[in-house]
């Protein structure tokens, strides 16, 4: 209902500034990573909720704290462990909303300040996480060169033989 609430058109700026707070709380206690199974989609989910964020225009002032909570979550998706299993879609779609805040004029410059922050903190985090995708590479490509060897296995036969 969280995602239902961000997305929702009709929904008050207070009222999708408390989902989205809610929202980061989980990712912040790591409840969207507990079933690893299907953390990657609730990741991407919440990634698109907070991307097609909207909301009912009021109060300039109101309606930025929304945009910041907004960032936050976004921020918050790549910062958090289960944001290693963000599609490079979503992660793009996470760096391209930071710098479309960070570059629009007609908002504060507290809040233009905090998305270029933000998008400090996701090149740091994404690049400290090279060395994993390096890793994860050298691996596939490792197993996939490696030559293909049969394991025979050796067992006693009948009349003392060893079998092949």
């Amino acid at each position: 209902p969280f995602l239902d609430t961000i997305r929702c058109e009709e929904t008050t700026g207070v009222v999708t500034q408390r989902a989205l707070s809610a929202v980061h709380s989980f990712l912040r206690a790591e409840l969207l990573s507990l079933n690893p199974a299907s953390a990657p989609a609730a990741m991407v989910a919440v990634v698109k909720a907070a991307t097609f964020c909207r909301f009912e225009v009021t109060d300039p002032a109101a309606d930025e704290v929304v945009l910041m909570c907004i960032l936050q979550l976004l921020v918050g998706c790549i910062e958090c462990n289960a944001g290693n299993l963000l599609s490079d879609e979503a992660v793009c779609e996470v760096v391209h909303s930071c710098f479309r805040i960070s570059s629009q004029s007609s908002l504060s410059e507290l809040l233009r300040h905090s998305a270029e922050s933000g998008l400090r903190r996701i090149v740091h985090v994404l690049f400290s996480r090279v060395h994993v995708l390096k890793d994860a590479v050298l691996s596939a490509v490792v197993e996939q060169t490696a030559p293909r060897t049969v394991n025979w296995h050796a067992g006693p036969s009948v009349a003392g033989e060893v079998a092949a």
